[in-house]
């Protein structure tokens, strides 16, 4: 499988890292809507490649940086011009076979996605994710590491959840929505919200 990635920085680094143990695994270049980035060419010795000029592309995209406004914009971007997203789950991970993972989905070490959860087009899950039973993630949210969704939780499209934030059962996430760090979700966020470690924690965004 040929992959080109589409971020260049520390979260990219990170994914190469594991992409590159996996013999089945050819990385093409990169790419940044930016442009080249040369501090990333000398660390991962990839060279620039624009997929949107490459046509017939033999090659999936994997998005690696972890903003979810700018991956909505790139997800909608790669539809456009056709461009297939490659999903890749880390060897380490453990997923249900009754699983529905969709195309684009990023899968780090050591996470557990349980049955009947449902993870959309372009999720990344960060290392040691749990996903509990009957859980939906939203396309293009960003869930890091350490995160425990407990069961039926529900995770609109385009949010991020920050390290260690844990979401009670049943409980939904709206579009858009921002979990800090460290936060316990004990009820429903409304979409465009971000949700800090303090008391009455909701901000309208």
């Amino acid at each position: 499988m040929n992959i080109v990635l589409y971020g260049a920085g520390d979260l990219a680094i990170e994914i190469l890292d594991y992409l590159r143990k996996d013999d089945s695994i050819k990385i093409v270049g990169y790419f940044t809507d930016e442009g080249r980035s040369p501090l990333f060419e000398e660390s991962s010795k990839l060279t620039f490649f624009d997929p949107f000029n490459k046509f017939d592309l033999d090659a999936e995209i994997i998005l690696a940086f972890a903003n979810p406004k700018l991956r909505k914009n790139v997800l909608e971007k790669c539809h456009k011009s056709n461009l297939r997203l490659a999903t890749y789950i880390h060897p380490t991970a453990v997923i249900s076979p009754s699983a529905i993972l969709k195309p684009g989905v990023v899968v780090f070490p050591y996470c557990v996605v349980s049955c009947y959860s449902n993870i959309d087009a372009g999720v990344m899950l960060n290392s040691f994710v749990g996903v509990g039973h009957h859980v939906r993630i939203g396309r293009g949210t960003v869930i890091s590491s350490q995160v425990d969704l407990t069961g039926h939780v529900q995770i609109g499209d385009y949010c991020f959840l920050g390290s260690g934030s844990r979401v009670a059962p049943r409980k939904k996430i709206g579009d858009e929505s921002q979990i800090s760090l460290g936060v316990a979700v004990i009820r429903n966020v409304p979409s465009n919200t971000i949700v800090l470690p303090i008391k009455n924690n909701f901000i309208k965004q």
